[in-house]
């Protein structure tokens, strides 16, 4: 709504039931329009005068998408060949993401990233803190990003991820007839996202090279509160990148971590674009 037209104007915002945006007229032909509330609203400049001149357009406002970002804070879980733990790796990760989603233009949240000496003061419970803080900032999706560890005598590797399920023992009876919330199903379809990616990566030609059957794909776990326990209008996912322990997957993701990070945040873009 800034151009060239050299009348004094007046400006008028038609359909703004919700208050949407305000019009702060600051010269003859311009004016700041300033975003209020989701919604949509037209915007009209008119001449003044005998001017009949007009000129519209229309405004959207979309409340912006919150993300947090939950890295690891297990420091004693080092990794077989490389002097790291699993926190500085996952949070070296999330600060990745962050700058990705953030070019996005969603909000980005997350401890260990920006506060964490304020957030974890007084509190034994590191988890517990992390969700309150979600809870409060009310974000719209919560993730948790770790790095997983093979035991003595087992040969696994790659990518898993986890969601949200309401009632774990009914659906692990039987997973395609329980009833599932709404936040379950989308927190599946987040986890789908980011799985795919992942793997894609993972199994891809210039890595591992490997067939559909070893992907890991997605679980479920009573254990992690970040999926258990984060609000209730939150939708969670619980990442585990590969295995940390397992000298091929910890070569992988020391070597790709810009691309593991790109293929994440590309999957919970996908996710909000499609939802």
């Amino acid at each position: 709504m800034q151009g060239v037209i050299e009348k004094e104007l007046t400006w008028t915002v038609l359909s703004n039931k919700h208050n949407v945006v305000s019009v702060n007229s600051e010269a003859i032909n311009a004016a700041r329009i300033t975003a209020k509330n989701p919604g949509t609203a037209t915007v009209t400049a008119r001449s003044v005068g005998n001017y009949t001149e007009s000129a519209s357009c229309e405004v959207t406002v979309v409340k912006p998408v919150k993300i947090y970002l939950s890295p690891s804070d297990q420091i004693g879980n080092a990794w077989g060949n490389y002097p790291y733990n699993e926190s500085q790796k996952m949070v070296e990760l999330s600060k990745k993401i962050r700058t990705l989603l953030q070019n996005y233009g969603y909000e980005v949240f997350g401890c260990r990233v920006d506060h964490e000496a304020e957030l974890y003061k007084g509190r034994n419970d590191k988890v517990a803190a992390r969700i309150k803080e979600s809870d409060n900032l009310e974000v719209d999706l919560h993730i948790a990003l770790h790095s997983n560890a093979v035991m003595p005598n087992q040969t696994l590797f790659g990518p898993e991820t986890y969601f949200f399920v309401d009632n774990l023992d009914a659906y692990l009876a039987n997973p395609k007839t329980t009833p599932r919330s709404e936040r379950s199903k989308k927190s599946e379809k987040l986890a789908g996202e980011l799985q795919e990616k992942l793997f894609s990566l993972y199994a891809s030609p210039q890595h591992f090279n490997l067939p559909e059957s070893a992907n890991r794909g997605l679980k479920v776990d009573p254990e992690w509160r970040e999926l258990t326990q984060t609000r209730v209008n939150t939708i969670p996912a619980y990442i585990e990148v590969a295995y940390h322990n397992h000298k091929p997957d910890e070569k992988w993701i020391d070597e790709n971590l810009d691309k593991i990070a790109e293929v994440i945040a590309e999957g919970i873009r996908n996710f909000i674009t499609a939802n």
